[in-house]
């Protein structure tokens, strides 16, 4: 988790977006939460600014029925910048009240990963700057099927990296769930683990060896060419290719990926 506070003032307004699953062809309401109550802070006007993988998915408006910004009326929404989406509206009497602040409704193009992000403190914010936001980013993740989308239970378990935020180094644990099934616990080959920058672009490519059902990676905070990434937030999944001894289950080369977590540089 990264934050961004904007201006000085005491009190600091928390706005959340989550990470959720979608399938490709969904039309979806992605929620922006206020996780601090907005009641007595005067706010009378915002603009929210989202970024996002264009190629994955892509803005088609903002829904703001029943939300704590719904009595400022429709907002003025841009999304002519591939990747992006400005969202402002003012009203004449202060929001009140926390959860849901809008939706943004999202069009699932294909599959794939990306990161929904605010763009940072001089382009969100309420009023003028007052009161500050602490900003929590999340994503969105596109399985290749709908029966991947619907297994509730990956084959692996992904770890959250320690430590986190990290200055040089970050350990990412995994291990294979122990209901797999025997046939594929046997061998599990060609398992890489990437890591993605804040625009989910692939940055880095750890291959692993999976001794038993458990293993482990260090990252150095170095991309495919062994330069020094920036601070930030960075994503990372596992990818992994089920060969069966034998070839005693059908779907040999059965490629799948499971869940992303997030990590923090910190330099």
């Amino acid at each position: 988790m990264l934050f961004f506070v904007v201006g000085l003032d005491a009190t600091v307004i928390g706005l959340r977006i989550p990470d959720t699953t979608a399938v490709v062809g969904d039309i979806i309401n992605i929620p922006v939460y206020a996780d601090t109550s907005l009641t007595g802070e005067n706010i009378y006007s915002y603009q929210l600014q989202i970024n996002f993988e264009t190629n994955i998915i892509f803005a088609n408006g903002v829904v703001i029925d029943g939300t704590i910004s719904e009595p400022f009326g429709s907002p003025y929404f841009n999304n002519s910048i591939p990747g992006q989406v400005t969202i402002a509206a003012a009203g004449t009497s202060p929001l009140i009240g926390m959860g849901v602040f809008l939706y943004i409704q999202f069009e699932i193009l294909q599959s794939g990963f990306s990161p929904i992000s605010f763009t940072g403190e001089e382009n969100n914010f309420f009023n003028e700057g007052t009161p500050g936001i602490v900003f929590n980013n999340g994503s969105i993740s596109i399985p290749t099927s709908v029966s991947e989308f619907q297994d509730n239970l990956p084959d692996f378990v992904l770890c959250q990296n320690y430590p986190n935020p990290f200055s040089y180094s970050t350990t990412i644990s995994f291990e294979l769930n122990t209901s797999l099934r025997p046939e594929y616990r046997e061998q599990v080959e060609n398992t890489e683990m990437i890591i993605y920058n804040i625009k989910g672009q692939k940055i880095k490519t750890l291959n692993v060896t999976l001794s038993g059902v458990e293993g482990s990676i260090i990252w150095y905070g170095t991309d495919n060419q062994g330069i020094q990434v920036s601070n930030g937030i960075y994503f990372y999944r596992i990818q992994y290719v089920h060969q069966p001894r034998n070839n005693k289950v059908s779907g040999i080369n059965r490629t799948l990926t499971n869940d992303i977590k997030k990590l923090i540089l910190l330099r």
